[in-house]
């Protein structure tokens, strides 16, 4: 009865509360756990410290890209830049809301190499808006040289730890990133097999942590690279899981992903990414042309751009590169991935 009595008494603020999840790992924790689930635990210590190393070693392959770009047919780079006569290209671009393309470049069977056109297109694109709209984010995975099996970014779970790590450092730069969403000791143990299920829901709560104002674009090209018995599976559910990213009404920063084919796209992955989201580029008659990031700047810049914000080291180190690029191509090929 005086138990009764003392819970009449209380008020509504004295109701009992609950403490929110904690995280149980740390950002340091977090990188190690992926760093050791793809180069399985034969990690250097003085190779990953911090999210800036993981980082600057994950940009070799956007550089290389770069440095290869003599070697690709310059028809090629001009069919990679009629994408902008596109309308589906420009709404994705443009567009207030979530979005998805998958771009068929159409180019003959010699451009299945590593390094495309549309590599090429992807890594000027990447590095461009960097420097134009550095308030956003510009992640990219770079299939064709993460198809081997001894690669410890391979396949489709590789792909994802290395988004995911590119956003850990987008948020821990605009100090907001929060782990609170890694509580239990299950998931770290599910991120440390490499689950694709626990990773791709880590890449779901770290795009929800961008706010309102942010675009988060996820460049992946060469993904035919993937499309074989080995990931097929995984491919499927990381194309589906992308689509619910973008279809998530509560997710406050917009998210737009690109994926780019420099030939024709496998019928399965056409079918799992749907024919709205479709682009197919035909050469038209094209009369060669370089693709540099000079030329790109010149076709991004013409769209309305935001007001000008303070740019993060990510931004300033991606306008350096941008600018390097479209002041030499000659020394490409010295350079070797």
């Amino acid at each position: 009865m005086r138990a009764l009595e003392k819970q009449q008494q209380r008020g509504a603020g004295d109701a009992p509360r609950y403490a929110a999840p904690e995280a149980i790992v740390t950002l340091a924790q977090l990188l190690r756990v992926l760093f050791d689930s793809s180069f399985g635990q034969k990690g250097d210590d003085t190779q990953i410290t911090d999210v800036d190393s993981m980082l600057e070693h994950m940009n070799d392959s956007l550089d290389t890209v770069i440095r290869r770009r003599a070697r690709v047919d310059v028809r090629d780079q001009g069919q990679a830049q009629s994408v902008f006569q596109e309308n589906r290209f420009l709404a994705w671009l443009e567009s207030d809301n979530s979005d998805m393309i998958l771009i068929d470049g159409n180019m003959e069977p010699s451009s299945r190499d590593k390094v495309s056109a549309m590599s090429l297109f992807c890594g000027n694109f990447v590095l461009t808006m960097t420097k134009l709209e550095s308030q956003d984010v510009y992640t990219h995975f770079f299939c064709g040289f993460h198809n081997s099996p001894m690669d410890p970014w391979q396949g489709p779970k590789g792909l994802l730890q290395f988004v995911i790590v590119q956003l850990l450092a987008a948020l821990e730069a605009r100090n907001c990133l929060s782990l609170d969403f890694l509580f239990k000791q299950s998931q770290i143990k599910e991120l440390k097999e490499s689950d694709i299920d626990q990773l791709c829901r880590v890449l779901h709560e770290l795009i929800s942590e961008f706010p309102p104002e942010t675009t988060v674009y996820c460049i992946i090209d060469g993904i035919q690279f993937f499309y074989r018995d080995a990931y097929l599976s995984d491919l499927e559910l990381l194309v589906r899981h992308l689509k619910v990213v973008i279809g998530d009404d509560y997710l406050k920063a917009k998210f737009k992903v690109m994926m780019t084919v420099p030939f024709r796209s496998p019928g399965l992955l056409k079918k799992e990414v749907g024919k709205m989201r479709l682009i197919h580029l035909t050469a038209r008659h094209l009369s060669p042309r370089a693709l540099s990031g000079r030329g790109l700047e010149a076709r991004l810049g013409r769209r309305s751009s935001p007001s000008p914000r303070p740019r993060s080291r990510d931004a300033r180190e991606g306008s350096r590169r941008a600018s390097s690029d479209s002041d030499s191509d000659s020394s490409s090929d010295e350079e070797t991935e």
